[in-house]
């Protein structure tokens, strides 16, 4: 998996869970790595930072500033910041102007009905409304016309408001390469970065991209002829080394001596010892623009 850097500044609507910032990766799988109040993650690109869930169906962040927080979007209900009413839920589009009002009746002042537009404000049934952090649920209570029928009263129609994320971390901020995590309902590890073995002074660091389904390991390559990795020339009379299978990511890899049978060289086998994640010393040109617009 290679990971392409960003050379562009974050420049978005605030995540109300917390500040994302450079350095950003992407992939060719559709994720992105990034700084999430200060904690390396990696996520999917559609998923920086995380979801709120209204009745258990996501509401994807849009970073689309509303009051100066990004939306959230999904498929029935969509999240956003309202200046008047604080966070708010509703069918309508995000960022519709809300508002509420009780229509009194001729029987008393308490004896009428709330009208306005259809919107809930969440954790709060008469204030503004909260969002839950992370991992955490609050109520969100009907507001405008599913307030109900009497003045300042709590509204029967609710909805359930959590978060969801599917995410990896890693510790310390200044970490880049090496193993993310996984949390939230993330499975399994990923990694940051080219894994790289070493013998003494020399490195042997993966390719970033498989041929036929075999990677590269520096002067290691996969050998059609004789069906393993080889190190040296192949069918050579002073002998080679070579391995049927690739090495696994931080474990050493040992390579078996190897000669023709009419040869008399003479060998051993070598182990590689893990090395680390790095960035190797693989790169792609990029072209960069700037550009001004002049006016007057």
């Amino acid at each position: 998996m290679s990971w392409l850097a960003l050379q562009t500044k974050w420049r978005a609507p605030l995540h109300p869970g917390g500040t994302i910032a450079e350095p950003l990766y992407i992939n060719n799988d559709n994720y992105i790595r990034y700084l999430f109040a200060g904690v390396p993650t990696i996520s999917l690109r559609t998923k920086i930072g995380y979801s709120f869930t209204i009745n258990d169906s996501e509401c994807l962040p849009n970073y689309i500033s509303y009051g100066g927080y990004t939306g959230f979007i999904g498929s029935t209900y969509n999240i956003w910041y309202d200046l008047g009413y604080g966070w708010v839920a509703s069918t309508l589009d995000v960022g519709t102007p809300l508002y509420e009002y009780f229509y009194y009746g001729s029987y008393g002042a308490s004896i009428g009905y709330y009208t306005g537009t259809s919107f809930y404000t969440i954790g709060t049934s008469s204030g503004v409304g909260t969002l839950p952090s992370f991992g955490s649920t609050l109520t969100a209570y009907g507001r405008g016309t599913l307030r109900g029928t009497t003045y300042g009263g709590t509204s029967t129609n609710t909805l359930s408001v959590g978060t969801a994320w599917e995410y990896w971390t890693t510790e310390g901020a200044e970490i880049l390469y090496g193993k993310y995590s996984p949390a939230g309902t993330a499975s399994e590890d990923k990694y940051m970065g080219s894994p790289q073995w070493k013998n003494g002074t020399t490195k042997y660091c993966r390719n970033p991209t498989a041929v036929s389904g075999k990677f590269e390991y520096g002067s290691i390559v996969w050998n059609i002829s004789a069906s393993k990795y080889v190190l040296g020339t192949y069918n050579s009379v002073s002998g080679w080394h070579e391995s049927s299978s690739a090495p696994t990511v931080e474990s050493s890899w040992t390579l078996q001596f190897a000669k023709p049978e009419d040869s008399d060289a003479e060998g051993e086998n070598i182990t590689l010892e893990w090395d680390n994640w790095v960035l190797g010393t693989y790169s792609q040109s990029l072209y960069a623009v700037r550009s001004s617009n002049w006016s007057g």
